[in-house]
This record gives structure tokens, sequence and C-alpha cells, in this order.
């Protein structure tokens, strides 16, 4: 399976920006863009009733960050990181 590699987001001058990994998988690859909101359980709501659909509801991970995973309605990828 390999080992994980971490892409660092961050801007070196304001420190904004959205850190990734790139992860082996036993499955079909896939490349997922992550997205700021201020609310990811709302917008995965307004997802569904657009036609989404959910692949990973929202999901606190203690000292990292909030995030969630949907599929748009053609199947692309799209992740979100609370703001």
């Amino acid at each position: 399976m390999g080992t994980s590699t971490l892409v660092d987001g961050h801007d070196k001058d304001d420190g904004f920006g959205i850190s990734g990994n790139i992860i082996p998988t036993r499955h079909e690859p896939f490349v997922a863009i992550y997205v700021r909101v201020a609310d990811p359980q709302g917008t995965l709501a307004e997802v569904v009733q657009r036609g989404g659909r959910v692949l990973r509801g929202v999901t606190d991970t203690p000292g990292q960050a909030t995030t969630a995973l949907f599929a748009d309605p053609e199947g692309n990828i799209i992740g979100l990181v609370k703001a």
C-alpha cells in the first residue's frame, strides 16, 4: 500500500490554505479538491437538495480540521473544510 505524502497548501505569507494528503488505497484512485466553508453540515444539505450525494459526513478530527466529502451530480468528488 505504500505511505502517504503530505501536501502543504499553506501560503508562506499569510498562513492560510488547505493542506492535504496523497494516500495510496486499494480502491480506484480519485482526486478530491477541498474548499473552505463556514457550515459543512449546511453545505452538505444543499448538495443533497441539488442532486449530489454525501460520501463522508461531517467529521471532526481534534487538533486538525472538520471535513466532509461529497460527489456532485456528475460524480466529481469534492471535500469541505470548515473555515
